[in-house]
């Protein structure tokens, strides 16, 4: 049994990548990229917004991650918890995480759902209200999870090396920011964030799955029709200062263990094989 999985697994990868991937730029800016694959009745929608913390500063950190609860939390077409519950009807489930790079917003569902999928994910992502009543009920679960955050010394650790590595860079920031950034900031503030950086040409949308190339990009733009292009801020960052030495930092805690971790500088996203290898290493 086990060889044929691994035939039929290897099979599917080289199909993969003889597929070509349709790649369209709406005149809206919004980019689109298409995969079919009609092994079954599937297709992933993944919405990629640029306004990760690479977007953020000292003051601001942890803006995105807020408004990543938030999107969750209505729109101007629905009710909170609406969202969920219509994709739910369709089988699936929404899901949406903040990096140091992007917002993304996916689901999974039949193929036959593709379009009203598609009009929830659009929805959740460009037209979230920002209510101050649910900006105030998402501060309390968020200043929790930093506080399990900050509690764990594993977390307290990774957040340390990041610092180091990055000193001078958003990339050294947390996602989640701190405790007094989440406490201080306004509606406002996160309603000027949302709408900078959550318009269509600072958007990617990837679709995979039994779709027909042509008929999804046309569903995603009838989807993102009513969205402008606007000026979005070029991020000055500086560059990242070499390293020449050992970088060492020492926190006491009352813990009744002691915990280390050690960071390495690794290959970049263009030295592809390099991070593959890595992969396999780790």
């Amino acid at each position: 049994m086990l060889p044929l999985i691994a035939i039929s697994t290897a099979a599917l990868a080289i199909a993969l990548d003889q597929a070509s991937v349709t790649s369209t730029t709406l005149p809206n800016g919004l980019k689109v990229l298409v995969l079919e694959n009609h092994t079954v009745d599937l297709v992933a929608i993944d919405i990629w917004v640029k306004a990760g913390v690479i977007r953020e500063n000292e003051k601001n950190n942890g803006v995105t991650h807020f408004i990543e609860h938030l999107l969750f939390r209505g729109s101007d077409k629905r009710a909170p918890g609406q969202a969920d519950r219509e994709i739910e009807n369709l089988g699936s489930s929404l899901d949406a995480t903040t990096s140091k790079d992007a917002v993304r917003v996916n689901t999974v569902v039949a193929s036959k759902y593709f379009g009203a999928a598609l009009d929830i994910v659009a929805d959740t992502t460009m037209r979230a209200k920002l209510d101050p009543q649910q900006i105030q009920r998402e501060r309390t679960v968020i200043l929790d999870e930093i506080a399990r955050r900050d509690s764990e010394p594993f977390q307290e650790l990774a957040g340390l090396i990041e610092r180091e590595s990055y000193p001078n860079q958003p990339y050294g920031l947390p996602i989640q920011g701190s405790a007094d950034n989440v406490t201080s900031m306004t509606p406002e503030s996160i309603r000027d964030f949302y709408q900078t950086y959550f318009a269509p040409n600072n958007v990617t949308v990837v679709i995979v799955g039994d779709v027909v190339s042509a008929q999804a990009v046309d569903a995603v733009t009838a989807a993102f029709r009513e969205f402008g292009k606007k000026d979005i801020p070029v991020s000055q960052i500086p560059p990242r200062p070499p390293l020449v030495d050992v970088r060492k930092k020492k926190v006491v805690r009352a813990t009744n263990l002691c915990y280390c971790a050690l960071g390495f500088p690794g290959p970049g996203v263009r030295e592809m094989d390099d991070v593959y290898a890595m992969d396999v290493m780790m």
